[in-house]
């Protein structure tokens, strides 16, 4: 058995020291688990307020009040007027914890589709999102009720993080009272901020 062998004669590397084992396993992209870098919550646009569900921070308009979440949801914001909500937006945690935001983003609009008069998807574009291993937003409308007169607006964004994390941001109201420019401004201020491991 020759120096730097083991008794099956396979080379043995040098010893690597300690604290550049510890400085590799805190390093993002060291190993074939590459973490997402960590990321600060964005900052609130004038008019908007911080909100977040879990490690997932967004910014949403100052007037819509933070209510219970739906059943699957963990934060939900809403704009109403009267009884009606005219519009949300929250983080659905009743998703597939997958690492895949595309499979995360194929199932996130399937409660919509079976139960909407009419659904239209549209096409789905990847996002950089930080602190995000991946994100997708699709943009859809839907009629709930046969008497509406227009349909509603939704955005979905599909998020993983973490070592499999999966949730959706979702925005979603009526077109007199959402704007596109309102989606958008949502969409622009998501984050995953860093939490617990796992």
């Amino acid at each position: 058995m020759g120096p730097g062998t083991t008794g099956g004669g396979r080379r043995r590397g040098a010893p690597v020291p300690a604290a550049a084992l510890v400085a590799c396993a805190l390093a993002a992209g060291c190993g074939s688990d590459a973490r997402e870098p960590a990321a600060a919550p964005r900052s609130t646009p004038a008019g908007y307020t911080p909100a977040s569900g879990g490690q997932v921070t967004f910014a949403r308009p100052s007037d819509w009040l933070e209510v219970k979440p739906p059943q699957g949801w963990v934060f939900a914001a809403e704009s109403r007027k009267g009884a009606s909500v005219d519009a949300r937006a929250g983080v659905v945690g009743n998703v597939p914890q997958v690492h895949d935001a595309d499979a995360v983003a194929a199932g996130s609009d399937a409660a919509l589709r079976l139960t909407a008069v009419r659904f239209e998807r549209g096409p789905k574009r990847a996002l950089k999102v930080p602190g995000a291993r991946a994100a997708v937003r699709i943009d859809y409308t839907y009629v709930n009720d046969s008497a509406a007169a227009e349909p509603a607006l939704g955005t979905d964004v599909s998020l993983v993080y973490g070592t499999g994390k999966a949730v959706v941001v979702r925005i979603n109201g009526r077109r007199d009272r959402l704007s596109p420019r309102t989606i958008d401004q949502i969409v622009a201020t998501i984050a995953v901020v860093p939490g617990p491991a796992g």
